[in-house]
């Protein structure tokens, strides 16, 4: 025991953790010293994370660029890198990748991993783009080893001259966490228990978004979507809902006292897994998208799923058999894929099975954490 190797796990915010981290600390505590470095606010409760609370350190990691907080952060992470001589340093998110890809270099670490989830520049253009890029291919060179969360991603970056082929690579299928497949598991009683909630009939057909409110993820479109269909199916039953926080005032640009259509709103939630089981139908008309934890995650609660034509979300679904893609930013379209549902109820049934068997194939959130285990052992 006392010869294990350490990895240390460099984040901004603790919610990466939860939400990403904790069946890999689960499976690789048994094989490695794990240790968790981030951003935690005030009176946070520890035990959310599946760690030693001395395995557990404190660093202001901010998600904005500040010079002086930054610098301040890369001398402290620099002194904890010193202290611990972790054996493999390995950050998630781009502000923690930076500062880890920086620190782990000055310091010398011998594995330095960072494992890329999205592009925040994809769809951006101008100084800001350029810069963002800049500092996604610093992260490449000073690390020793990449991982991408998705195989359309990774040629993406690729073709973006982001990263070296040779030292990047997907593990497995992809997904940075996979779906627990206990947690995420369609029960009858809690469907007819969350739409009886939301005073939800038998027949109506709700459409579904979980994820942040914000102009990029394409809420707007669905909304617009939504809109024309009701006014097409003004005879069927239907409901579409958004859960997640509003980043992005959302709700105010969507004034649903003028709109018959019924359009719903669910603050945050740290049970996607019951909320999603008000759906019939997900979708996901994004802009960009690293690889799109939500589309399997409903589709292991059989929903069928509409989703954005763009790299990313191409590894999480598949066309015209676990859902239905459409051109992204257009609006008709996606009306027009969301009609073919409301039409086939059968393919509603059938896109949702092949879902299931298709996250469970590729996707278990222990046949992740394997492969991932796997990989740090060939180091």
């Amino acid at each position: 025991m006392e010869n294990r190797k350490s990895i240390c796990f460099i984040v901004s915010s603790p919610m990466t953790a939860e939400a990403f981290l904790r069946n890999h600390f689960k499976v690789l505590k048994d094989h490695f010293e794990v240790f968790l470095i981030a951003n935690f606010p005030l009176n946070y409760n520890f035990n959310k994370i599946n760690l030693k609370r001395e395995n557990i350190i404190h660093i202001e990691i901010i998600r904005e660029i500040n010079f002086y907080t930054d610098f301040k952060t890369i001398l402290k992470l620099n002194r904890i890198f010193k202290k611990y001589k972790f054996d493999i340093v390995h950050s998630i998110t781009p502000k923690a990748g930076l500062i880890a890809s920086v620190v782990g270099f000055i310091s010398k670490r011998p594995i330095r991993i960072h494992h890329f989830t999205g592009q925040v520049w994809a769809n951006k253009r101008g100084v800001f783009d350029v810069f963002l890029r800049y500092l996604d291919k610093l992260i490449s060179n000073l690390t020793t080893h990449i991982l991408v969360d998705g195989n359309s991603q990774l040629e993406f970056l690729i073709k973006n001259n982001i990263l070296n082929p040779n030292k990047a690579q997907v593990l497995g299928n992809g997904s940075i966490s996979g779906v627990d497949l206990e947690k995420f598991k369609p029960n009858i009683r809690t469907k007819l228990f969350i739409r009886e909630k939301y005073k939800i009939e038998e027949e109506t057909i709700v459409f579904i978004f979980m994820g942040r409110l914000k102009k990029d993820k394409g809420v707007l479109d669905l909304v617009n979507a939504f809109i024309k269909l009701s006014k097409d199916f003004s005879s069927r039953e239907l409901s579409l809902f958004f859960v997640g926080p509003d980043e992005e005032n959302i709700k105010f640009l969507i004034n649903t006292s003028s709109i018959k259509a019924s359009i719903n709103f669910i603050d945050f939630t740290s049970t996607p897994e019951l909320y999603l089981q008000l759906g019939d139908v997900f979708c996901l008309p994004s802009y960009r998208e690293g690889f799109g934890t939500s589309v399997i995650e409903a589709s292991a609660l059989e929903l069928p799923v509409i989703c954005s034509d763009i790299y990313g979300l191409k590894d999480a679904f598949k066309n015209n058999k676990t859902g239905l893609s459409f051109k992204v930013k257009d609006v008709e379209d996606l009306k027009n894929k969301m009609s073919i549902l409301i039409k086939n109820p059968k393919k509603i049934k059938q896109f949702g099975e092949n879902g299931s068997i298709f996250v469970k194939e590729k996707y278990s959130s222990n046949l992740v954490s394997n492969c991932l285990l796997n990989f740090y052992q060939q180091l």
